[in-house]
This record gives structure tokens, C-alpha cells and sequence, in this order.
């Protein structure tokens, strides 16, 4: 199970945090399912399957819980028995302390109360007797911490339950941008993906549909060749197309990916802004390579999941995926 959930997330270009915005299953989870230490129960396995698009049965069935690392100690109930003690003790001091004025109470009858009711009257937290009453007073603190754990700073919040249900965002997708707001942000990815070295470029699958449904996980847009101005695109004339970086950032490499085949995705975390290009023929940048704009990255061809040769194009921001039309179009 461990490789099969780290094989699929690393074909399909996804990192951890990637898979963590699509399903909504925390990060540290999933690591965790990857090292063996959390297995899969039938919601989660169903949250991936959607995602990544395979049948649920391509998970195995499995237990709730693996095994569980060991418990810290729980200071809390360490510190309850320890205070009993030290106040057992200190009132025993207190008590036997007291007993050594009990002989001088049978003196005259003549004699002033006070001096013989102030030893009994007393209170401890402010006559302290024998050096007993600040353990008391320090046993008694302990017991107030362990009886009232939220007056401790360092007890920690308890952890969110997450719903059985998938939870997917209304924001996943961003709502379609002006291009007088893309302009202004001179970092954000503009222009065509390729270049047509004849005819015009054509899209071939809209955003959102088809394949690039749902939108939230697989939106992009698929652009082709139309070499004799029909309409349609031509394959001849699409394959080996230079593909191009429509923004600056760090090149990250995934050769025969599943489904994007030879996979490229530019990031850069200063902007926010990912682009991603799938189906690759040809891979022209090494993984970590800093690129700028207009620089070729590879060539179009038909890697992976693919019936013709074409160019797969995704725009992200901060992890929402988001409609390369106006970015493209708007030029």
C-alpha cells in the first residue's frame, strides 16, 4: 500500500502538501500512510482514489489504525500522586510540629488564652511551623495545576475530527480574473505555452471539461497545431512544437508520469504562481533549473494518458488551480 499511494502522488507531479489541498487529508497523514505508521480506512481510500483517479479496490483494504507510536508520559497524571504525597507528608510535619505545644496547655487558669489559642488559630499559608507549611503551600499549587489543567499554558488544544466526508473548498477553483488585474501583476503567467512553427494554435479540451473535470484537481486547458487553417488540429504539425515557460521560476522534472507522461511544472514560491505542462515529447530543463519566461522547456508529443499528440497546460496559485483562459487570451 505504502508504495502504491507514493508511486501514484510522485506520477502524477503531486507533492505531499499537493495531495493535501486536493483531498483534504492532512499532510502529516498522508505522510504517515506513505511510512506505514497510519493505513487506510474506506473514506480516505475513497478521498485518494477520486483524486488520483483510480478505483478505490487499487488500495488495498486496511485497519484503521497500523500501530500506534508509543504514549508520552502524561505528566498531568504523574503529577497527581506525586503532589499527594509531598501533602501527606507535609501535613504529617504540621501535625507533629502542633504536638509539641500540647504539654504547655494545663498551665494557671489565670494565664492569657491568646498566647496558648494563636498556635491552633493560626492559619497555615501564614504561620508557617517547622518549615512544613510551604511544602504545603507548594503541594497544594501542584493539585491546583493537576485538578485544573486549562491553567497551564503549555496543555495543548485538543485535535479537529475531520468529517467523514470529503471536504473540498468553494475557493478551489478562483473565479475567472480581469486582464486588467492580471496585468498588474507583471509575475503571473502570460501568453501561449507553444509556439506553432506553422498554421495557429488551437484548444482542443476547455477547462473543466472532459478529462479536466473536476476542475479543482485536473483544470487546464489542452492546446494543439491547426497547420491548414480547417479548424482541426493536425497531428504532424503538432508534434515536436517548442513548449515554452509562460513565467519565471524553478523547473521541477517528472519523466513518464502517470497520467501527464513527461511532466514539467515551473514554481515559483516568491509569487505563489505553478504552471504545469504534460504529454512532453521531449524534457529540456533538469529538475531545479532556474527559468525564465519565453525559455523553451521541451517539445509537445503524446507521454502518458494522451490519444494524440498535444500540449496539457495548468495554471495554479497558492494551491488553487485556476483557468489559464484569461491568461492566455488576454494578451
Amino acid at each position: 500500500m505504502t508504495a502504491t499511494l507514493r508511486t501514484l502522488r510522485r506520477n502524477r507531479g503531486l507533492t505531499l502538501t499537493d495531495l493535501a489541498l486536493l483531498t483534504g487529508i492532512p499532510a502529516r497523514n498522508l505522510g504517515a500512510i506513505e511510512l506505514g505508521i497510519l493505513s487506510l480506512d474506506s473514506v480516505t481510500r475513497a478521498q485518494l482514489a477520486n483524486v488520483l483517479a483510480v478505483a478505490p479496490e487499487t488500495f488495498p483494504s486496511a485497519l484503521h489504525v497500523a500501530a500506534q507510536p508509543p504514549r508520552l508520559f502524561d505528566l498531568q497524571r504523574l503529577a497527581t500522586p506525586f503532589a499527594i504525597m509531598l501533602t501527606t507528608t507535609a501535613l504529617t510535619t504540621s501535625l507533629l510540629s502542633h504536638v509539641e505545644f500540647l504539654p504547655a496547655l494545663p498551665q494557671s487558669i489565670e494565664s492569657p488564652p491568646a498566647p496558648l489559642a494563636a498556635p491552633v488559630e493560626r492559619p497555615l499559608e501564614t504561620a508557617p511551623v517547622g518549615g512544613a507549611l510551604p511544602v504545603a503551600m507548594f503541594a497544594a499549587a501542584i493539585l491546583d495545576t493537576a485538578a485544573d489543567p486549562q491553567s497551564r499554558h503549555e496543555t495543548p488544544p485538543p485535535l479537529p475530527i475531520r468529517s467523514s466526508e470529503p471536504v473540498i473548498e468553494p475557493a478551489s477553483v478562483a473565479p475567472a480574473i480581469t486582464i486588467g488585474a492580471k496585468h498588474g501583476d507583471r509575475a503571473a503567467p502570460r501568453g501561449y505555452p507553444l509556439i506553432a512553427p506553422v498554421g495557429r494554435i488551437v484548444v482542443t479540451q476547455g477547462y473543466g471539461e472532459g478529462t479536466h473535470a473536476p476542475a479543482t484537481i485536473w483544470g487546464a486547458l489542452d492546446f494543439a497545431i491547426d497547420s491548414d487553417g480547417d479548424g482541426y488540429a493536425e497531428p504532424g504539425a503538432t508534434r515536436s512544437a517548442p513548449v515554452i515557460a509562460t513565467h519565471d521560476g524553478i523547473a521541477r522534472v517528472y519523466p513518464g508520469s502517470w497520467p501527464g507522461g513527461n511532466f514539467v511544472r515551473i514554481e515559483n514560491r516568491e509569487t505563489g504562481w505553478v504552471t504545469a505542462y504534460g504529454h512532453l515529447d521531449s524534457i529540456m530543463v533538469s529538475e531545479g533549473q532556474v527559468v525564465h519566461r519565453g525559455a523553451q522547456i521541451g517539445t509537445v508529443g503524446s507521454t502518458g494518458y494522451a490519444t494524440g499528440p498535444h500540449l496539457h497546460y495548468e495554471i495554479w496559485r497558492q494551491g488553487i488551480n485556476i483557468d489559464p483562459t484569461p491568461f492566455v487570451f488576454g494578451q
